[in-house]
């Protein structure tokens, strides 16, 4: 895998925020040694719409 299509974080855009949230909560829970398996599904689920998977 040589190159991989991650934009710029852009502020307006929602996806983008939500994933900054996600990222934020999961780094939390790390921190405090809790599982982040329900975080990580989400970020799967938002990171699919950024990238227009089905």
């Amino acid at each position: 895998m040589n190159n991989l299509a991650i934009p710029d974080f852009d502020a307006s855009n929602n996806i983008h925020k939500k994933l900054a949230e996600l990222s934020k909560k999961a780094h939390g829970l790390v921190k405090k040694d809790k599982s982040i398996e329900d975080i990580e599904k989400q970020i799967n689920k938002v990171v699919k719409k950024l990238w227009n998977i089905k």
